[in-house]
């Protein structure tokens, strides 16, 4: 197992409240025993946290992080340096211009 790319790690973060089995394999690339295994881990931390989630196969986002050690505002930090050095490009805005329009 290795420690999750940080843009990864904070895309999925924001982008998913509660994660599932293939979203920590994608996180951690690991196989389905692993990832059960750090499911489990991050279900204990859910019932310390006193924390639900919507689908009763997933676990909720923050207990996980907070389960795995996964510090999301460290990241985040590391996450803007590395943009500001480049090795994470952001999308131009170019390509997001509105199509000129026709005229006639």
């Amino acid at each position: 197992m290795h420690a999750p790319d940080v843009k990864a790690a904070v895309d999925m973060f924001d982008r998913y409240p509660e994660i599932g089995t293939k979203e920590i394999k994608e996180l951690f690339g690991v196989g389905s025993d692993m990832a059960t295994r750090l499911k489990k881990k991050a279900k204990l931390q859910m019932v310390e946290d006193n924390t639900y989630t919507f689908m009763p196969k997933n676990v909720d986002t923050v207990s996980a992080y907070k389960a795995w050690g996964i510090d999301i505002n460290n990241y985040r930090r590391r996450y803007e340096r590395l943009k500001k050095s480049g090795v994470y490009k952001t999308p131009s805005t170019e390509q997001y211009d509105e199509p000129e329009s026709e005229e006639g």
